[in-house]
Parts: structure tokens; C-alpha cells; sequence
């Protein structure tokens, strides 16, 4: 089941969902980031093999969740404070090509867009969304957040800042 988390970044107060949050991250905590393959809106190819060397930045979302949506604005800016670094910033969607162009013609989103990802999304057991992944210059993931976070910007900054 899906969910979009318009929850703040506070932890859930559900204890089990709480329990599902964290299992979630210690699955993919200091494990590599398994392999994709991407063709994104635009058409080029971006393989996680090429990136090797780089940090990469992954957000998962979909165009009727509202979160996602509200925090594009903060990931924009995250991407304009590190656009002459080494980080690569993509959004595997789980929505079509055709609803992210409607959707781009009312919002921008400065990340590489890859549409159709249900298939890596699940192979990552993403449920909730947004849910942004970094992963060190080896592929290895060092960050897991999960859900709308104004602090966005800053929270995934820290961890890039350490990581380049």
C-alpha cells in the first residue's frame, strides 16, 4: 500500500508505524544501493555503474502526492546549492511520462525525472512517500528520510556535505 506522508518530519506516533518507519531504513542502511538502469523524461540514460565516483541523491514520489509536490521547491534549491559538485540528484516517479509533463507544466522539479519506477521502488520496499535515499561515492546508501520535511534542504544537505 502507498502512502504519501504529509505528516512534518516527526517521527510517526503510530508505534507500528513507527516500527514498519525503521525496519524500512535499517534495510537499506549501509547496503549498496541496488543497480538501475534509467531512461528519464528527457531520454538520457543514467546507470548507477556511471555514478560511481559521485553521491547520488534519490527521490521517490508520484504526481498526486501533495507532499512530494510541496517540497520540490526545497529540492530545487537543493540542486541550484550543488550544481558545480560532484552529486547527482534523481526522482524515480511512479507515475507516467504523461502525468509528469502535466504536472511540469504547473511546477518545476530540477532532479533528473524518471517515470515508471514501481519496479525499483519495490525492489526498495518504498511505501511511503517522498522518500529521498543518498548513497556515498561506492553506491553505498547513508541516508534513508521518509516523508515531507520543511528542513528538507538542510537535512539532506548535511549528509552531502559529509559525503563529497
Amino acid at each position: 500500500m502507498l502512502s504519501a506522508q504529509g505528516t512534518l518530519y516527526a517521527k510517526p506516533r503510530d508505534p507500528e508505524r513507527a516500527r514498519m518507519v525503521d525496519n524500512f531504513r535499517k534495510s537499506l542502511m549501509r547496503k549498496p544501493l541496488p543497480d538501475f538502469n534509467f531512461t528519464d523524461i528527457s531520454g538520457n540514460k543514467i546507470q548507477k555503474k556511471d555514478l560511481l565516483g559521485k553521491v547520488i541523491v534519490i527521490n521517490f514520489w508520484f504526481t498526486s502526492c501533495q507532499p512530494c509536490i510541496n517540497e520540490m521547491p526545497l529540492l530545487n534549491n537543493l540542486v541550484a546549492a550543488y550544481k558545480d559538485s560532484n552529486v547527482v540528484f534523481i526522482a524515480p516517479a511512479l507515475s507516467s511520462k504523461e502525468s509528469i509533463d502535466r504536472l511540469l507544466k504547473k511546477y518545476t522539479f530540477s532532479y533528473q525525472i524518471v517515470p515508471d519506477q514501481e519496479d525499483y521502488a519495490s525492489k526498495l520496499r518504498v511505501e511511503n512517500f517522498p522518500t529521498h535515499i543518498i548513497a556515498d561515492k561506492k553506491g553505498i546508501v547513508r541516508q534513508v528520510e521518509i516523508g515531507y520535511n520543511p528542513y528538507i534542504k538542510e537535512t539532506l544537505g548535511q549528509t552531502i556535505d559529509a559525503l563529497k
